[in-house]
């Protein structure tokens, strides 16, 4: 059952990056147990990761950056950090706590980590320029 999903994804990566071509291939690397199985599944399936991004939102511990920066030491993609800096205070600060439940949490996604990605990929992949 396993073999048959690693064969099927293994399929699904190689048909993406033959039709779409990509310029670039980023793994997002939390440093949990998630994201540390998506990078062995697809080291294991030789996908050809550029870079490997981590994202600090201010809400996690020092370890957990400290711990991906040694992982990604081993790797041979370029490492990004995705920063957002104070954000979380800010907004805490200015409006209160981002509430409980689902909302919630797609709010405090897009503050903490979309935005911060999406300027991270701009300015190291992108480099500012669209398409």
């Amino acid at each position: 059952m396993i073999e048959e999903k690693i064969i099927s994804s293994k399929e699904i990566i190689d048909r993406a990056i033959s039709e779409y071509k990509p310029y670039a291939i980023v793994l997002m690397l939390s440093g949990g147990d998630d994201s540390l199985t998506a990078l062995a599944v697809a080291k294991y399936l030789n996908v050809p990761i550029t870079h490997i991004m981590h994202g600090i939102t201010g809400t996690g511990i020092k370890e957990t950056t400290d711990f991906v920066r040694k992982i990604c030491a081993d790797e041979k993609s370029i490492y990004l950090e995705s920063n957002a800096g104070t954000s979380y205070q800010d907004y805490v600060f200015r409006k209160g706590f981002f509430g409980v439940g689902n909302n919630a949490h797609n709010f405090s996604y897009r503050i903490l980590k979309y935005n911060h990605f999406g300027k991270c990929v701009s300015a190291n992949i992108r480099h500012g320029k669209r398409g």
